[in-house]
């Protein structure tokens, strides 16, 4: 005689308790091998032309489209660099893990730097509306003819070092171009804090995206 699984029997609700087990490790894959998929990257902004920390929180909110788990760090103030005529600049970096590849990402800051109104035809090193450049793309080391990684004047930066070492000290810039790899915070103490200077920290709900009264 075939034995039926009732509705409401001990074999359908042992049935069921396998289906929904299932389903919950399957759901656990999945999450598991999209974030091993996703790749942990610095990111480093800046500006000083306009309303600068408006320009910087802006493309943090839209760079969430991109990442995931971002998290910014203080926005310091610093004094500009090889062309020093120009105003002074707001720097920050931030944090996060991406699905798409580093040369994607790059496109992804071009197109977001020309939203934000930055000109292609601007003084290298001069003044700029808003600056998105990849730092590091995990632990990759990139080296072409308009991508490099990590970024080939990261090491001499403090204004860039400063800002990441406060998200990401422990994490450790690949050797590249003839450099020893080192932790973020031992390239930031190396450099000290010589022309940067702390403004102030920014919360989550300051690049959150606005939201409607209808959401």
């Amino acid at each position: 005689m075939r034995a039926e699984a009732r509705v409401g029997s001990p074999l359908s609700l042992h049935v069921r308790s396998i289906i929904c087990n299932l389903g919950y490790d399957l759901i656990e894959l999945v999450g598991r091998v999209a974030s091993e998929l996703r790749t942990p990257v610095a990111i480093g902004l800046g500006s000083n032309l306009g309303d600068r920390e408006s320009r910087i929180l802006e493309a943090i909110r839209a760079l969430r489209a991109s990442l995931d788990g971002i998290r910014v760090s203080p926005i310091f103030e610093t004094d500009p660099v090889h062309v020093e005529e120009q105003p002074a600049f707001l720097n920050a970096c931030c944090i996060g893990a991406t699905s798409l590849t580093a040369r994607q990402l790059l496109s992804t800051f071009h197109d977001l730097e020309r939203s934000l109104g930055r000109k292609s035809d601007g003084v290298r090193f001069g003044p700029r509306v808003i600056d998105v450049d990849l730092l590091l793309f995990g632990d990759r080391t990139i080296d072409e003819k308009d991508l490099v990684v990590p970024h080939p004047r990261m090491r001499e930066r403090a204004f860039v070092m400063q800002p990441l070492s406060r998200i990401a000290g422990d994490w450790i810039v690949p050797s590249s171009r003839g450099f020893p790899a080192e932790t973020v915070r031992e390239i930031a103490e190396r450099l000290g804090v010589e022309g940067v200077r702390l403004t102030r920290t920014v919360s989550e709900a300051a690049f959150r995206p606005e939201r409607s009264c209808c959401d």
